[in-house]
């Protein structure tokens, strides 16, 4: 046992390895495998190299301490549940060391090599690149070209495939930005991977992950100082707005869903947050809402914050908003202009999708808790007296 415990982590496998789990995520595979690929080689290894020391420095960050609150409250969520259910406690709180866990090992990673965030970002353009077209060829040799595409594996769900591919359509326009980091060839595959993630979440037909792609790219082509490229875009949504007008595009089938029942899904919610307004009812609550004149049953929220307060109230949700608040704070502070769009990209997203934010290894910990991490990061630089601007952040 001492000689694992004097053992020190080899941060460039821990970096390989999870550059790679990330882009398991498009992968044609199954969760649970990908998940066992996570338990077995980052989960596992991590756990029995982690120290007092390190786990000490993570504690600087107020983020991450948020984080384990959230987390811990929402896993011991279950005593109190409607019904209470202790026997789910120990399942819940492997969730919260899952999630606790890819934080923390974010963190570290950020911190002891300068090279991987491009490394996962790199990881992550290729597998887009290369699972892209085969989705979009396995799910249309069956279905017409109107029909929302299902894609593969964890994105399955149209919505889902929208969001991920969105998320992934802002690290290729970073790659394309960032000059002085990323060479011309991968800065080639991130016009090449960005063109195919717009094509997705058009098939997708998922509005929310492209207005929040919309608001973050041009956040972050703002702030990154990048005029003429900022002209281009509201040029091209000038352009997509006349051709909406002209009929030239089908506006119609825009707007045909309405908001696909959000409004009636929320206001069925809104009776079940004032039954237990603090504390919710728990991580297990599950409640089936009626839609009128649809043969569809919905279990889901269909809003990550409006699903915080029904797990966990006023009280949990209240901690969850103040990490998010401290993380657009340490990103902007930072200069990390990246982690700022992705934040404002996972907002959007949260806002009107997502479900459970703590859970076994979900699209969420790679659109949402990734950005997350790296804010908290930036915040232990920031109170460890080292310059607080990214030290590899290439000038706007």
């Amino acid at each position: 046992m001492k000689k694992i415990y004097s053992l020190k982590p080899n941060w460039k496998y821990f970096s390989y390895t999870y550059a790679l789990f990330a882009a398991g995520f498009f992968f044609l595979i199954r969760p649970k495998y990908h998940n066992l690929f996570y338990y077995i080689t980052l989960l596992t290894p991590y756990l029995l190299l982690i120290k007092g020391d390190r786990i000490t420095n993570l504690l600087k960050s107020s983020i991450f301490k948020l984080a384990i609150a959230y987390s811990a409250l929402f896993a011991i969520s279950v005593l109190w549940a409607s019904p209470p259910e202790p026997i789910k406690l120990s399942r819940y709180l492997f969730h919260f060391l899952y999630l606790i866990a890819f934080i923390a090992l974010t963190i570290e990673l950020v911190h002891q090599n300068r090279k991987f965030p491009d490394l996962v970002i790199k990881a992550v353009m290729t597998s887009a690149t290369i699972w892209i077209p085969i989705s979009i060829l396995l799910f249309y040799q069956d279905h017409p070209w109107t029909a929302r595409i299902e894609g593969l594996g964890r994105l399955e769900n149209p919505i889902a495939g929208g969001m991920m591919y969105g998320m992934v359509a802002i690290l290729c326009l970073h790659a394309i930005i960032q000059k002085d980091r990323l060479s011309t060839i991968w800065r080639i595959l991130a016009v090449t991977c960005g063109i195919l993630c717009l094509v997705y979440m058009t098939l997708s037909q998922s509005r929310s992950p492209l207005i929040g792609l919309l608001l973050a790219g041009t956040i972050y082509t703002a702030l990154q100082g990048y005029w003429k490229l900022l002209v281009v875009i509201i040029g091209v949504c000038f352009a997509i707005g006349i051709m909406f007008y002209l009929e030239i595009l089908p506006f119609q089938q825009v707007i045909s869903r309405g908001l696909s029942y959000r409004p009636e899904i929320w206001m069925q919610i809104l009776p079940l947050i004032m039954e237990n307004p603090w504390f919710g009812h728990g991580a297990t609550f599950d409640h089936i809402y009626h839609l009128p004149n649809h043969p569809d049953v919905y279990s889901h929220t269909h809003s990550a914050l409006f699903a915080s307060l029904v797990f966990v109230g006023i009280v949990g949700t209240s901690i969850l908003l103040a990490l998010i608040a401290q993380s657009f704070r340490y990103a902007f502070r930072s200069k990390d202009h990246l982690a700022t769009s992705l934040l404002i990209y996972a907002m959007v997203n949260l806002l009107v999708n997502g479900y459970q934010l703590v859970d076994h290894p979900e699209i969420e910990w790679l659109y949402f808790w990734f950005p997350v991490a790296i804010a908290a990061a930036s915040e232990i630089r920031c109170k460890s007296l080292v310059p607080c601007r990214q030290p590899d952040m290439a000038p706007g």
